[in-house]
């Protein structure tokens, strides 16, 4: 009976060894899930204040800050934009200068203040399917006013995939 106690340690020991090393590794990694806006843009002199507010898409951003490394941002596009899932990810390179780059994104111009960090972002290479997109609406906004403008909003998106990141630092600021 002595026998089987002992090698049970052993195994628990096992077990929990490599979770620790793990745990010791990212010790100086904090992520974060901040809940945000990603906006699509509304073209210039366009007042329908049924496109502003389609235009306005709640999305949950992962700020994952670790010693020694770029501050980066993930997040996922909404589906009623691309019908396609689209995780993006973006990296600080040059905090001084505020330059970002990402994947899946060609051009990236952020500016941040003690409110929040707002990266406008022009698109390459999405997963795009417009049927799909419409049908997420159609399920999402069935019945609602914001219908006939979610489905513009998309079609605007799809042709010109650009759109604005907005990240509150409700938080403690980077």
């Amino acid at each position: 009976m002595r026998l089987g106690f002992e090698m049970f340690h052993m195994m628990i020991f096992v077990l929990v060894m490599p979770v620790s090393v793990w745990a010791r590794g990212d010790q100086d990694r904090e992520v974060e899930r901040v809940e945000g806006i990603y906006q699509v843009p509304v073209p210039d002199g366009n007042q329908d204040e049924s496109l502003i507010v389609a235009a306005d898409f709640p999305v949950t951003y992962k700020i994952t800050r670790q010693t020694g490394r770029p501050l980066k941002i993930s997040y996922d596009l909404p589906e009623t934009l691309t019908g396609l899932p689209n995780d993006v990810e973006l990296r600080q390179v040059d905090e001084e200068a505020n330059v970002w780059q990402g994947l899946k994104a060609e051009e990236i111009q952020c500016a941040e203040d003690l409110a929040e960090l707002a990266c406008t972002i022009r698109y390459t290479g999405l997963d795009v399917d417009a049927s799909l997109a419409g049908a997420a609406i159609e399920k999402a906004f069935a019945g609602t006013n914001q219908l006939d403008a979610r489905m513009e909003t998309m079609r605007r998106f799809q042709s010109e995939p650009i759109g604005v990141v907005r990240i509150p630092w409700n938080v403690q600021k980077p």
